[in-house]
């Protein structure tokens, strides 16, 4: 509703933690669908639960393009690719599963994307990190 100056004063009377803070704060954004404001949010400073909240809450508020903003920003590799495949970008979520080197999420990758180019693609993949 836009009273972020009395959330403030809220959480100050009642010692909410940092943390809890951001992650009600992420929720009430995206449930109301205010984009901007949750951007503008994620760049006050580096959040203190990392980025994988804000792209749960896009991802469960139905804006994939908005959940990209925040998943080129996950430091985790693994959390990365997961993200990417629950938005349906299985070839983005390969690559960044070619970095970990990891030949189990690659034949589950395989599985999920039973397109012939995506097939191709894993099986590049496979041959270039020498993987069975």
């Amino acid at each position: 509703m836009g009273f972020y100056a009395e959330a403030e004063k809220l959480r100050s009377i009642f010692k909410v933690p940092t943390e809890r803070f951001y992650l009600l704060k992420i929720k009430a954004l995206s449930a109301t669908d205010n984009w901007p404001a949750l951007e503008k949010f994620s760049l006050e400073r580096r959040p203190p639960v990392g980025f994988k909240p804000f792209v749960d809450a896009c991802i469960e508020g139905g804006n994939k393009n908005e959940a990209l903003k925040y998943i080129v920003k996950l430091s985790n590799l693994q959390e990365k690719a997961d993200a990417y495949m629950r938005i349906g970008l299985v070839n983005e979520a390969a690559e960044v599963q070619s970095q970990r080197d990891n030949g189990e999420l690659l034949g589950r990758l395989k599985l999920f994307g039973q397109s012939s180019s995506a097939g191709n693609l894993f099986e590049n993949i496979r041959d270039r990190l020498s993987l069975t």
